[in-house]
């Protein structure tokens, strides 16, 4: 059985908190340095750990998601309606379209 020896471990032990979001853009800039400058071998255990976390909260979170309320809904397309609003540039043409593209509920 071979050992293998990453001469970055403190940058595996990062993934964690890095896959999470739970660290701010400078350590997160700091922790993209580290991986563009480690080995193969360490900034491969690095992206599989990165990925592995990832891809155990998405089951998580379809695991317990829900649908929105009715309510919920409308108020959330009535928000994106008003910012998505058409606006008319200076020639008389809209400048960017309306409706948001999704169907509100009772909509087809």
């Amino acid at each position: 059985m071979s050992t293998v020896e990453w001469r970055d471990l403190g940058l595996v032990e990062l993934a964690y908190p890095y896959a999470l979001d739970a660290v701010s853009d400078r350590e997160r800039d700091t922790i993209e340095r580290r991986r563009k400058r480690a080995d193969r071998l360490t900034a491969a255990a690095f992206d599989d750990t990165v990925d592995a976390v990832r891809e155990t909260l998405a089951e998580l979170v379809a695991i317990d998601a829900c649908p929105a309320t009715a309510e919920v809904e409308d108020r959330l397309m009535r928000a994106l309606d008003r910012v998505l609003a058409p606006t008319r540039d200076r020639t008389g043409t809209f400048a960017r379209f309306g409706r948001w593209c999704a169907f509100r509920r009772g909509e087809r």
